[in-house]
């Protein structure tokens, strides 16, 4: 596998390997599933009846074959907290390989993958809800042969396929395809939807409509928006770029990077990079005006999400959770290096950091420092 496809599979896991050609189609939303709420086979309330078919299995190895992803959740040593004030409590428990992770003011949400047992073994993915309080039992919105990135707004639920983006009532109810397109990250702003393939970086109106190209050229992989700007790292030319939301010439910010998952404040863009060479991998920040990159943590193993909070920067890697401040200074391990557990998709909000296991399948959340 490529350094491009290396990557990309690392933002994503296991969808990268069949949806990242490139391919990109406009089409207006469209209903392709009309399965309605129903309960689970405990009982539970689930957002999703589930489908009249079995889930289709794909023959899968767990974890999946990301070298990335095999170094996050690769056995090893604990080691010792050097978080001495509160504790991590558990949101939720759901299926394992849990991955992306997305917050609104109300609810976190989640990828995760299914494993079957069975003889013939098999998986299928499925996106889940939970209250930011906690629940016993997470509404499953969706299960679907595979998926990657997943986005939220205040009505819907976005997921990228092997081919589409799709998207589901918050709470359940009928999926729709958003649009028609081999999508390998997403964001939102308060008009459009945004997303990275392997060619472009393209939007279309929530409220439905065709795409259209912000950047055409670059392999796009992490992607944020801010007011102004769209953000994004291009995995094959190794640059973390930003360009006006309505189009136009883009602004390098950074070049020489290896870079992964993206995240904003209102001054700063901050990255991941995923080094195979000496000082090994980095999390790395440039003001958003533009400036000299800076490296705020070094000699990391794996860092996969990202996060910006209130006075620090985390991230997943190795294992673990980690912070940094904003301005630099010394790391600190949250959430210590456990090889019964693996932290990797990220998020924050306004009190609390947020992240999934995916070995154990919880959701995990801690108060911000």
């Amino acid at each position: 596998m490529n350094r491009f496809r290396r990557l990309l599979a690392a933002l994503v896991g296991p969808l990268c390997a069949v949806a990242c050609d490139g391919t990109v189609a406009n089409t207006a939303p469209g209903v392709t599933d009309t399965r309605e709420a129903g309960t689970g086979p405990d009982g539970a309330s689930r957002g999703l009846a589930p489908p009249s078919r079995e889930p289709t299995l794909v023959p899968m190895e767990r974890p999946a074959a990301s070298p990335l992803r095999r170094a996050r959740l690769a056995p090893g040593p604990m080691e010792p907290s050097s978080n001495l004030g509160p504790q991590p409590i558990t949101v939720a428990t759901g299926p394992q390989l849990a991955e992306a992770l997305v917050v609104d003011s109300r609810n976190v949400y989640w990828s995760a993958t299914q494993v079957s047992e069975g003889p013939e073994g098999g998986s299928w993915a499925e996106v889940m809800q939970c209250p930011k309080s906690g629940c016993s039992s997470p509404i499953t919105l969706v299960q679907n042969d595979a998926l990657g990135d997943i986005a939220v707004d205040d009505t819907w639920v976005y997921w990228t396929t092997r081919d589409a983006i799709m998207r589901v009532p918050i709470g359940g109810g009928m999926q729709t395809t958003f649009a028609s397109t081999s999508a390998v990250t997403i964001a939102i702003d308060a008009n459009d939807v945004y997303w990275t393939s392997g060619n472009a970086v393209q939007k279309a109106p929530r409220k439905g409509g065709n795409a259209t190209t912000v950047v055409a050229g670059p392999a796009a992989g992490g992607i944020a928006v801010d007011g102004v700007n769209v953000y994004w790292t291009d995995v094959r030319g190794g640059t973390v770029t930003k360009a006006a939301k309505a189009g136009g010439n883009p602004t390098v910010l950074a070049t020489g990077q290896s870079a992964g998952s993206l995240a904003l404040d209102a001054t700063n863009v901050y990255w991941t990079n995923f080094n195979e060479d000496a000082p090994g991998a980095t999390v790395m920040t440039v003001p958003i005006a533009g400036g000299t990159p800076t490296v705020l943590a070094s000699h990391l193993q794996g860092p996969y999400g990202i996060a910006v909070g209130r006075s620090s920067v985390y991230w997943t890697s190795d294992n673990a959770v980690k912070r940094v401040p904003i301005d630099g200074g010394p790391v600190t391990t949250v959430v210590p290096r456990d090889p019964d557990s693996g932290p990797m998709g990220i998020a924050v909000d306004e009190a609390n950091v947020y992240w999934t296991d995916a070995i154990s399948g919880k959701i995990m959340r801690l108060i911000q420092d």
